[in-house]
């Protein structure tokens, strides 16, 4: 099935290559008039020539004033058949024609940089994702078979439309939907950050003077405006952050250790999605990335010991230099103080002398009187 799909899509991308940018063909006029009508234009400069500036954070998500109308953008693109098929099982499927096509587009409209390119890509995979998701439960689910070929959902092209209902009715697709269902199941706390992105919302939280660690931004993201916790089970895991935390000395929280906390409450991330930081970041690129601040911090501290090292230094040759001026000193001190004993101790001894010859002469003159 996975190769009828892929098939397909194909076949269709290369049917539709001529009207990628235009409209869809005229076999689904429901969805031309949709298009038409104006949701799906987005962006009023997209396509003008106009290029719309974008902000980033370290992790490469979009943030400043345009985020939203980007990310908007980013939906339309990803929920346009014509230029991304719903025909592919997994994003990764998608062929490199396909993305490079929607990389141009962005490059066309904005200035992002190429460093972005994976990002975005991997960004427009999870809104796509998303769009299918959206369309087998507004569409799909709970319906009968009839019911599903009878009607094609707005914004989708009807053959792609058709293949997707006969794929989800194969006992793979069936599985991995019981398997998706188990998994959303085990997710007990959602955030209440609504259009606002989790990039979005640790901007604010800097701007604030707020901490912005994983543990930080879960709270921030569970509050009420009045600050009082959402729902039990947000309670129930805050509280089990705050257990941990008490166990630590306050000094010694730093973002890594809390983060490390967050882990032990929550569990691992999941593949290719990092909790509290929303769409963008993988593990592996956060990972990347607190190892690049790990090796900045530790260039810095190896900066900072350098350069107490080189003043140590200084002062020990300061020291060094005032001693050997000092001992110079000394050294001559107590030589002229030597000669000078020296000299001293000289002349008493000669004036001995002189005082015993004295003392011999008066008494030899002595003896001559007394003879």
């Amino acid at each position: 099935m996975d190769g009828i799909l892929r098939q397909q899509a194909e076949s269709q991308r290369r049917a539709s290559s001529s009207r990628l940018l235009t409209h869809v063909d005229e076999e689904d006029d429901s969805t031309q008039a949709r298009q038409a009508r104006g949701p799906a234009l987005g962006v009023a400069q997209w396509g003008s020539g106009k290029i719309m500036h974008l902000d980033f954070n370290s992790e490469w998500q979009v943030i400043g004033p345009n985020s939203n109308k980007f990310k908007t953008q980013l939906g339309i693109i990803a929920r346009n058949g014509r230029k991304v098929p719903l025909t592919y099982v997994e994003w990764i499927d998608m062929p490199e024609n396909i993305l490079e096509d929607i990389w141009k587009e962005v490059k066309d409209n904005t200035d992002a940089p190429e460093a972005y390119k994976s990002h975005c890509l991997r960004n427009i995979g999870k809104l796509w994702k998303n769009w299918k998701s959206r369309l087998k439960c507004d569409h799909y689910n709970n319906k009968t078979y009839v019911e599903r070929i009878a009607f094609t959902p707005p914004r989708v092209v009807a053959e792609q439309w058709r293949t997707l209902v006969a794929y989800w009715g194969t006992e793979e697709a069936k599985a991995t939907a019981e398997k998706n269902k188990t998994n959303r199941a085990q997710v007990s706390s959602v955030h209440r950050t609504g259009r606002t992105s989790f990039a979005i919302k640790r901007e604010q939280m800097k701007k604030k003077g707020k901490r912005t660690d994983r543990i930080s931004v879960f709270i921030e993201t569970r509050s009420k405006p009045d600050g009082s916790i959402a729902d039990p089970e947000s309670v129930e895991i805050i509280s089990q952050f705050h257990e941990r935390l008490s166990q630590i000395p306050k000094e010694q929280q730093t973002e890594a250790v809390r983060d490390q906390v967050f882990t032990e409450v929550m569990g691992p991330d999941g593949h290719g999605y990092v909790r509290t930081y929303g769409h963008g970041p993988s593990p592996a690129d956060l990972l990347r990335e607190n190892s690049r601040l790990n090796y900045e911090l530790v260039k810095e501290e190896l900066s900072r010991l350098q350069s107490n090292y080189d003043d140590l230094q200084c002062k020990y040759t300061d020291l060094q230099r005032k001693y050997d001026e000092m001992y110079s000193f000394m050294q001559r001190y107590f030589d002229g103080f030597a000669a000078e004993i020296h000299t001293s101790a000289s002349e008493q001894g000669s004036d001995a002398s002189s005082t015993q010859h004295l003392q011999h002469v008066d008494a030899d003159a002595e003896t001559d009187d007394d003879l």
